[in-house]
């Protein structure tokens, strides 16, 4: 499970945000890749006959399973893209002695975020040269792509093709594929941010012997709501997420939109326990396939892992831990990417900003605010 939105702000600048779902422990630390690196795949079980190539672009995201890819990332152009679950996937294989760009499943995001700078060039590039996926048995995925001018779209991979479809409202949740969704969305017509004043006379007949004497006025605000599906099932998550993102409030700056890609993810946040998998199930993925690849993963009940936010505007990478309310950001072009190549970084997990000895000691006082107390050293 994992859902993707988009936000514009007024001045037509960009944030995109992403929950991150699993029921397997990701163990999810930050990966810096530099301009200039060398990518060979060596995750593949069939290296030698895969795409290697040298990245136009710098990059930084979460990785999974400490292993020396992201699976989300914003590059240094602002263009952002992460994988998500998608059973529907069914990849072009391998096809010895074809000239077709053959990519592992592992290196997707890599491959895209290393050179392309724009969502035209990654259509543009898909048209010219077609994928081939190889490790197919591991991870079945399709791929939202958003850059900083604004443009969305996402990859799928199905009947063993791959489609390019743009993304009109910048959500994607997980199967069945977009269009499918987009099609949904007609079920969802009524739906309203306006209270209903009274009920309305087609549905509750006065007369009538039952509903007729009983009092219908509103409980309460939200009303409107009423009808937006509330479990963690995809295609709910997808309308729960458009409406609440069509309906929200227009925000004016990038730290706003920020702070309103929080509040929309918050809406589909799974605790831990509150979605289990049945006694037998082994969850998205055999275990099993993962230790011909020499990895190691420990089975969970689905939760959110982690949230990442991204600023394609200003190229700022954010991220949100399960295990702490604070998000945590670094300024993209501001880091030293060759110094940083290759290596991770932990996601502090602070539950708290505590204010106790700044007010004792008198540094804030009666209208002081707090500013960049949560920055990634």
């Amino acid at each position: 499970m994992c859902t993707n939105i988009n936000i514009t702000t007024t001045n037509n600048e960009y944030v995109n945000a992403r929950s991150q779902e699993f029921s397997y422990e990701l163990d999810s630390k930050l990966l810096f890749r530099k301009k200039g690196a060398e990518f060979v795949q060596k995750l593949s079980k069939t290296p030698d006959i895969l795409h290697k190539w040298t990245g136009k672009y710098g990059f930084t995201g979460m990785n999974a399973f400490d292993l020396p890819v992201v699976v989300d990332g914003m590059n240094t152009e602002g263009l952002a893209t992460g994988g998500m679950w998608f059973n529907n996937a069914v990849y072009p294989g391998i096809t010895d002695g074809s000239d077709k760009t053959k990519i592992s499943v592992f290196y997707i995001c890599e491959w895209i975020l290393s050179n392309f700078a724009t969502c035209d060039e990654v259509v543009k590039e898909l048209e010219i040269n077609k994928l081939e996926i190889a490790d197919t048995d591991t991870m079945k995925h399709h791929f939202p792509v958003q850059d900083a001018l604004g443009n969305k779209i996402v990859i799928e991979f199905i009947d063993g093709k791959v489609v390019v479809s743009e993304n009109p409202l910048g959500v994607l949740t997980n199967q069945p594929e977009l269009q499918w969704h987009l099609t949904n969305m007609r079920n969802y017509r009524g739906i309203t941010p306006y209270d209903v004043d009274e009920p309305t006379q087609g549905n509750f007949y006065p007369n009538n012997v039952g509903l007729g004497k009983v009092n219908m006025d509103n409980l309460g605000g939200g009303g409107g709501f009423a009808q937006v599906p509330g479990s963690w099932q995809s295609a709910d998550r997808f309308i729960r997420m458009a409406m609440i993102s069509n309906y929200a409030d227009r925000v004016d700056t990038l730290e706003e939109a920020t702070t309103l890609a929080v509040h929309f993810l918050n809406t589909v946040d799974i605790p831990q326990g509150v979605v289990r998998d049945n006694k037998n199930d082994v969850g998205a993925i055999d275990p099993f396939i993962f230790k011909k690849y020499g990895i190691e993963v420990i089975k969970q009940n689905e939760t959110t892992q982690y949230i990442s936010i991204k600023n394609l505007t200003e190229k700022i990478y954010s991220v949100r831990m399960y295990e702490s309310p604070l998000l945590y950001s670094v300024k993209l072009n501001e880091l030293d990417l060759d110094e940083l190549d290759g290596t991770t970084v932990e996601i502090p997990q602070q539950q708290s900003i505590d204010l106790t000895q700044q007010i004792n000691e008198g540094v804030l006082s009666s209208g002081d605010t707090i500013q960049n107390l949560a920055v990634l050293n």
